[in-house]
């Protein structure tokens, strides 16, 4: 079985995380790269990517039971080189 990586969205740099998460299906499970850019209390920049595996209440359960299994980190890996 070959996998892939559907990219459905590319946000702007100038979006908050409220832009981000208002943007993520209501009813569908999704998952989402989110870099977080922020700066410290010693003035430092810094920057986090957080891999999000969402999944709403309201979501289908056949959704959220067959999604879990179909992330596959290495394809993950390959796709952001």
């Amino acid at each position: 079985m070959r996998r892939e990586v559907v990219v459905a969205k590319t946000g702007n740099p100038a979006e908050t995380y409220d832009d981000f998460t208002a943007s993520l299906p209501e009813n569908d499970c999704r998952y989402a790269v989110y870099d977080f850019d922020f700066v410290t209390y010693d003035n430092c920049r810094k920057s986090k990517i957080f891999l999000i595996a969402w999944s709403p209440s309201s979501s289908r359960i056949r959704a959220k039971a067959t999604d879990p299994t179909e992330v596959d980190l290495k394809v993950l890996k390959e796709r952001a080189r």
